[in-house]
């Protein structure tokens, strides 16, 4: 990095991670996370310099969201049931990636079980990711602590309360212990343009306007394969 000796290829990752405002990355949660092919871009294409982690991270002022189909029901991925919250199955990519990189972190859009959808469940869920797309400004964010909240050896100080990130009640979580309650005010307010979607259904990034990312993502590619909402 510091001779820009690196490959081509990563260059031009970074390059659209850099000429970005909002990333979104969209996967099916595989083994509770994203898969292999995924992590390689990672591994590769996100940069780090010592000392820009978290508030001063490298992507400061940008945006980032998940966007994940899974293979299970909602209610598995609730709190309480077997395969926990879907938001700790996130937890890698929310705090460890984004956040750590300095992203603001928009509220996920899962779509569960689309495999095992009807025609009509899977037309509901794309209407409800067309309805995500074009609502994005208003998308509550994850909330995260300030480096404020942290002592020197990063851990909370004694009189600040801990918060977990939290979902947000228009995603249509019934959940009576009120553990998605979504925090008010924390929403994105920001135009994004570019756009830069990371699917590993294709294997490539895109960057594309938002009015295109809608078209593409929704009415063109409506077919479900190997359990994979649209591509």
């Amino acid at each position: 990095m510091e001779n820009g000796t690196i490959a081509e290829d990563i260059k031009i990752e970074q390059a659209k991670l850099a000429r970005t405002d909002l990333l979104i990355l969209q996967f099916l949660i595989w083994w509770f996370s994203p898969p292999a092919i995924l992590k390689g871009w990672f591994g590769r294409g996100f940069a780090y310099h010592t000392g820009r982690k978290y508030d001063t991270g490298m992507f400061k002022g940008k945006f980032a969201m998940v966007a994940a189909t899974t293979g299970t029901s909602e209610d598995t991925y609730a709190p309480d049931e077997i395969d926990g919250s879907i938001l700790a199955v996130l937890w890698p990519a929310h705090n460890g990636l984004f956040r750590y990189s300095g992203f603001d972190v928009l509220s996920p859009f899962v779509a569960y079980m689309p495999g095992r959808q009807d025609e009509t469940g899977r037309a509901l869920q794309l209407n409800s990711y067309r309805q995500r797309l074009e609502t994005l400004e208003s998308t509550p964010k994850l909330f995260f602590h300030p480096a404020e909240d942290y002592c020197p050896n990063e851990r909370l100080k004694p009189y600040v309360i801990a918060r977990r990130p939290r979902m947000s009640d228009h995603e249509g979580r019934k959940m009576g212990n009120g553990y998605f309650r979504t925090d008010s005010g924390s929403s994105a307010s920001s135009t994004f343009m570019p756009v830069c979607i990371c699917s590993v259904s294709t294997r490539a990034s895109i960057l594309v306007p938002s009015s295109s990312l809608i078209s593409a993502s929704i009415t063109g590619t409506s077919s479900v394969k190997d359990g994979w909402l649209g591509r």
